[in-house]
């Protein structure tokens, strides 16, 4: 993945200090059916990052391009009310939606819930300690 900023480094850093854990973690991957087709979704991604902080439950965003045309966008969000303030707050997200549709794009999304941190990160106290995830 990217490096994030140090500025959006320095966020995150200071919520887990507060004992704020991100709660959900969202996963989006596309396939792009033409090489040139990475570029315009960077720089949506680069504007839904930047118009996103006004959302305060956007805890932190990455990007990976990948080989094959595929592009990861990963997400940090404090709840689900978050999402859908994103959702209707970042226009830029709907048209980047819709423009994956009709290029030809092929998307898999995927919300996962933060049950607990690892044995190995410092304590986070909202989140509860677990030493395995199980499948």
């Amino acid at each position: 993945m990217t490096r994030t900023s140090a500025t959006s480094q320095s966020r995150a850093t200071e919520r887990v200090r507060d004992g704020f854990a991100p709660e959900l973690c969202l996963v989006t991957r596309i396939r792009l059916r033409k090489p040139w087709h990475v570029l315009p979704v960077v720089l949506a991604f680069r504007r839904m990052r930047r118009s996103g902080r006004a959302v305060a439950g956007l805890l932190d965003a990455a990007i990976a391009i990948r080989p094959g045309r595929e592009v990861v966008i990963v997400t940090l969000w404090a709840d689900e009310t978050a999402i859908g303030e994103f959702a209707t707050a970042v226009p830029d997200h709907l048209a980047l939606v819709r423009w994956t549709f009709r290029s030809g794009a092929t998307t898999w999304s995927c919300l996962f819930e933060a049950v607990g941190v690892s044995h190995m990160t410092k304590a986070w106290t909202s989140a509860r300690r677990i030493d395995a995830v199980s499948a």
